[in-house]
């Protein structure tokens, strides 16, 4: 089996993400993963195979089209930072419409899979985060 480079396990899990592949996702984390949305407002935290199963569900639950836009902004001893744009195609009983977001993530990587994932409001504020 060949082991994966840091980016290449972000770069897979992003893919995963905008196939809205759950499983494919999961396989990407650690099972005692952490999942953290720093942004005010944010979605909270998020910590186990399940509860990260649960909060990727309900986005994809709720989304009839996904495309997260991925650009690795910085990698090194076991960090992965990226700029995400995210537009997602949203279905509700009240209507439908479309959702577009900026945001940036912090992945720590451990033994080819992600263990934390932070998401801060820009790329900048999640590279300071760790100075």
């Amino acid at each position: 089996m060949t082991s994966r480079t840091d980016v290449e396990v972000v770069l897979g899990n992003n893919a995963a993400f905008n196939r809205r592949d759950l499983d494919g996702m999961i396989a990407h984390f650690a099972p005692d993963a952490v999942v953290l949305d720093r942004r005010p407002g944010g979605f909270g935290s998020y910590h186990g195979a399940e509860a990260l199963r649960a909060y990727y569900g309900g986005i994809f639950d709720n989304t009839v089209e996904l495309t997260e836009d991925l650009e690795i902004r910085s990698a090194a001893d076991g960090v992965v930072v990226a700029s995400c744009h995210t537009r997602a195609g949203l279905v509700s009983e009240m209507g439908s419409g479309e959702f577009v977001t900026d945001y940036a993530l912090l992945m720590d990587i451990r033994d080819g899979l992600i263990a934390r994932l932070e998401v801060f409001p820009d790329a900048d504020t999640a590279l300071a985060s760790r100075s």
